[in-house]
């Protein structure tokens, strides 16, 4: 039998990252679930309680989602 590898998230724990939807809220990763397919990221906000995200909700970048400041606007 073959073994499995575990893929590794993106975002590790303590890392700062930002919520793609307003693109400034930025939060630090307290934890990491691995589910088939898919990991859970658990974050605590600065400005809300620790809540639970998807890879694609998150961003390492700032602004990501805001009007005149997103990824590859210049």
């Amino acid at each position: 039998m073959a073994a499995t590898t575990t893929p590794k998230p993106i975002y590790q724990i303590g890392q700062t990252i930002y919520h793609r939807a307003d693109g400034e809220s930025r939060g630090i990763i307290t934890g990491i679930i691995i589910r088939p397919g898919h990991f859970i990221y658990y974050v605590i906000w600065s400005d809300r309680e620790e809540m639970q995200h998807y890879e694609m909700e998150l961003s390492d970048e700032r602004g990501f989602g805001t009007e005149g400041g997103g990824v590859g606007e210049n």
